[in-house]
């Protein structure tokens, strides 16, 4: 990740699991960071091991504790930080959540909420910086999706459907975005080991808990694949596996399988 040395880096959801690992590993690569998550303790935690992880190459870091779900939090935060003058080379944009929950066992606002963070912020976001590094001629987005943007998936349909916008919206900006100079790649990991489960009330026990990889890995291969200009970056053969399997099946046996998966 040599591009990245001397580079400055805005990680959303740094807080823990997967954009925790990531702020890490860019900071042991020499990248300055801005973090951001609604959790001010853990974010001030954060950016003590990120400057430690990164004292080698002298890294600067700083926080912004905010809720991304806040009004208008997109452009609030676009603004700050051209008001401080830290443009931003990266853009990591990780924050989300779901809920492993049937369409109506879940109140009607839990799910605009799902939509709210894992679409619109993430697509205020991705339009703001995008403007800046292409006014640059340069810049790097990774857009955090997951395997459950490739297929339909009863039990956890809003959540899977905004992934599926994550995964359409950053292939689709990567070859828009290529002449520019700014390098868009999506990673869609499968099962981790991060709070998510939790959040989303989902049980991981059995083959589901075999089947975690670690944040650590998960943040790597992404961090490389944006590294080396991949559009899509799905780590762990199971998980490639499984997006490959999921476009032979019939769509009907796809949905069906998914949804016993779930409730297994």
């Amino acid at each position: 990740m040599d591009v990245f040395r001397g580079k400055r880096a805005l990680v959303t959801g740094a807080s823990s699991g997967i954009g925790a690992a990531m702020a890490l590993q860019l900071a042991a690569a020499g990248c300055d960071l801005i973090l951001v998550a609604r959790r001010s303790g853990r974010l001030h935690e954060m950016a003590l091991r990120c400057s430690e992880a990164g004292a080698a190459h002298g890294i600067e870091c700083e926080v912004i504790a905010m809720d991304l779900l806040a009004h208008d939090a997109a452009h609030t935060l676009h603004r700050q930080l051209r008001e401080l003058d830290l443009p931003m080379d990266i853009l990591i944009n990780n924050a989300g959540f779901g809920f492993q929950q049937p369409l109506l066992a879940l109140p009607l606002n839990d799910h605009l909420r799902m939509i709210d963070l894992n679409v619109r912020t993430l697509t205020a976001l991705t339009h703001l910086f995008a403007a800046d590094m292409v006014g640059r001629g340069q810049g790097w987005i990774l857009q955090v999706g997951s395997v459950a943007g490739y297929l339909p998936i009863p039990g956890m349909a809003t959540y899977a459907a905004t992934k599926a916008y994550v995964v359409s919206l950053g292939r689709a900006l990567a070859e828009e975005l290529r002449p520019q100079g700014v390098v868009v790649s999506t990673l869609a990991p499968g099962g981790t080991e991060t709070e998510f489960s939790e959040v989303a009330g989902q049980r991981i026990e059995g083959y589901k808990k075999a089947a975690l990889m670690s944040a650590e890995r998960v943040a790597r291969d992404g961090l490389h694949g944006l590294a080396r200009g991949r559009v899509v970056v799905v780590p762990g053969m199971l998980y490639k596996s499984s997006v490959g399997g999921a476009r032979l099946l019939p769509e009907r046996w796809l949905t069906r399988l998914a949804g016993r998966v779930m409730k297994d």
